[in-house]
This record gives C-alpha cells, structure tokens and sequence, in this order.
C-alpha cells in the first residue's frame, strides 16, 4: 500500500478552535499531500479533511508498547513548532 499508517491528531486554531492534521508513514516513496487530500476529498466532509499533511518515517512515530500511535506526543510535537 502507499501509505503504511496514518494518523490524524488536532491542533490548536485561532479561527476554528481546532483542525486535522494528518501524520502520515508513507508506505512507497514519492506520495504527496496533494494525493492525500485529494483522495480524501468527497469522502469526507470538507471540514474534516485535513489541514495539514506531515510525512514522518515509521521510526519516528512515536509509539506506545503496544504498538498504538501516541496522538498526544504527536500533539505536543505540533505545539513545539508553534511555540519555538
């Protein structure tokens, strides 16, 4: 597949509250956002697609011990770039 894990957290807005953003493991090289959202359009409703398209390698999603995506390290990750 092309995309090997997703994982959609929010992030802080000033307009709306809160928006998607969708970190992506991609599962072959050369995948895009524009693929992404584009895909996504017409299945989901507009104000649930995502804002945001970030690519990050399987190594660093941050993982509990189970193996389930941590969405509040992801979170946290969004709030860092915000603040620095």
């Amino acid at each position: 597949p092309r995309i090997a894990d997703a994982v959609v957290v929010r992030r802080a807005d000033a307009r709306w509250g809160e928006v998607p953003v969708v970190f992506i493991v991609p599962g072959e090289p050369g995948l895009t956002a524009a693929e992404i959202l584009s895909t996504c359009r017409g299945r989901i409703a507009d104000y649930k697609l995502p804002k945001d398209v970030r690519f990050i390698e399987e190594a660093q999603m941050p993982r509990s011990v189970q193996g389930k995506a941590l969405r509040h390290a992801l979170e946290a990750m969004l709030q860092g770039e915000r603040a620095g």
